[in-house]
């Protein structure tokens, strides 16, 4: 009983505001407990809130109001509780007779706190807080009140000085509401003007909503197609990269023999069959040069064709390729120069590709240079490339230039010359012989060294196409796929 007295004089310091922290720090204290709270139900909220004056701040919110709930529920309960630190602490709480108040202390003394004797005072603090919580809300109004009473009284004053002012507005508002009630009028007509035209846009979106939709299941289409069209193009790409065997073996086997019967190891030969033979052996050749164009850029759709990044110089190159086209000239007429006055001029790249390159170019500027005319290659190296060149890097870099007097190309053929199967003369005719793949592989395989192949055209002027390559090893980068040439 003494210590039921005693707890209920602490509980009676909760009467002060200002003191009822620490009059729950003495009630802890008294209990063997680190720390006391207090929680009163708030019927608005329809949640246990801490009483005014005590920590409102609670580590673990979802913990303590499950314990609290827990405890007005059972009337008492135990437990662990998050503490400031975060850390679970013992706790144990108590509720009033019938819920309401729920008091909960924690420390590593609550286990063994006696809260019994303090249930019978928990109804006491609940009207208590009950009670601050009215006046408080009763001097709210009041300070409303007094808040509404000034603000009439300005009002009333605002009020008397509006009046004299709406008395000189009247007359103006007579004279303006002729004029307003037009411009209802107008606002009348250009409302029904509005309705008409959104019930016209409303049908124009339905319509757009279908429109939509069927692209939308068109694209889908098309995405199919073009998926299979994909799957369908590598497949074949994959199939003539793995022919490369079986068709060039016979093909230079005819080759083979021709040679054979021309040297007349299995007999003489007379003009009439050596003119048939030559004929076989030029025919095996052009055969064999397609073939070897079809699998080259098959390869590179597939993924098969490496080039090689290794640091040269322009001179022996261009003096290959000259040489090998110089009977091709001769026979032509057209006049072959080699204008690079800077054969020290250094390159990264496939040498043999390299070649194969410029043996395109001059092959393709004899064929279309007339008799007369002339083709010159120059060499030179530059930081300002081609606008047009697909260039990766900061340079410098290397310029082959093969530049002929022949036909030149129209601006309108300029843009589909690098395309597959397409010829200057005719488009897709083949009235100079070949399968159209030359430029495309040549540039293809510019862009797998790292560089690009550009052309400057004038029709009836001649054309100039340009070999641009890395100058040196840093230039070398990545080579971005989307650049290369597929054949639809």
């Amino acid at each position: 009983m003494a210590d039921a007295v005693q707890a209920a004089g602490l509980v009676g310091a909760f009467a002060d505001p200002a003191g009822r922290a620490d009059a729950a720090s003495a009630l802890a204290r008294h209990l063997g407990a680190d720390d006391l709270l207090i929680f009163a139900p708030d019927p608005e909220l329809g949640v246990y809130l801490p009483a005014p004056g005590l920590r409102q701040t609670l580590g673990g919110a979802a913990a303590w109001r499950a314990f609290v709930r827990r405890c007005a529920e059972e009337g008492a309960c135990t437990g662990e509780l998050p503490g400031m630190d975060g850390r679970p602490v013992p706790a144990r709480g108590c509720a009033a007779p019938g819920g309401g108040v729920v008091l909960v202390v924690t420390g590593e003394g609550a286990a063994l706190a006696e809260l019994h004797g303090l249930r019978p005072v928990l109804p006491v603090l609940g009207a208590l807080f009950q009670a601050e919580r009215r006046v408080d809300a009763v001097e709210v109004r009041a300070r409303s009140a007094d808040e509404a009473a000034e603000r009439a009284r300005v009002l009333n004053r605002t009020l008397q000085q509006v009046r004299g002012r709406m008395e000189e507005a009247l007359h103006a508002a007579e004279d303006a509401r002729a004029e307003a009630r037009a411009r209802a009028e107008y606002a009348e007509q250009v409302t029904e003007e509005l309705q008409a035209q959104a019930s016209e846009l409303q049908e124009q979106a339905s319509e757009m909503e279908m429109l939509n939709e069927a692209l939308a299941a068109r694209t889908e289409e098309a995405e199919l197609a073009r998926a299979a069209a994909d799957t369908a193009n590598r497949a074949k790409s994959d199939f003539l990269a793995t022919m490369s065997h079986e068709l060039r073996t016979p093909i230079n086997a005819v080759l083979g023999y021709g040679e054979l019967l021309d040297l007349e190891i299995a007999g003489p030969v007379t003009p009439g069959q050596r003119l048939h033979i030559d004929r076989i052996r030029s025919s095996s050749r052009h055969l064999l040069t397609l073939v070897n164009d079809i699998l080259d850029l098959a390869k590179v759709e597939a993924g098969q064709l490496t080039v090689e990044h290794e640091p040269d110089t322009v001179g022996e190159v261009i003096r290959e390729a000259v040489a090998l086209v110089g009977a091709q000239y001769a026979e032509r007429e057209v006049a072959l120069r080699n204008d690079c006055t800077e054969p020290a001029t250094p390159y990264v790249g496939d040498r043999d590709r390299v070649r194969q390159i410029l043996l395109n170019l001059l092959s393709n500027a004899v064929k279309f240079t007339e008799a007369g005319g002339s083709v010159a290659v120059r060499c030179g190296t530059t930081t300002q490339p081609h606008p047009e060149a697909a260039l990766a890097g900061g340079g410098p870099w290397t310029c082959l230039q093969v530049e002929d007097t022949g036909i030149g190309i129209s601006p309108e053929e300029v843009a589909s010359v690098f395309q597959p199967f397409v010829q200057v003369e005719g488009g897709r005719t083949r009235t100079q012989g070949g399968t159209g793949l030359g430029l495309t592989i040549s540039r293809q395989l510019a862009r797998l060294m790292g560089g690009d192949l550009t052309l400057r055209s004038e029709k009836d002027r001649g054309s100039c196409f340009s070999l641009w390559l890395p100058s040196r090893t840093a230039a070398v980068g990545a080579i971005d796929e989307s650049i290369l040439i597929r054949i639809a």
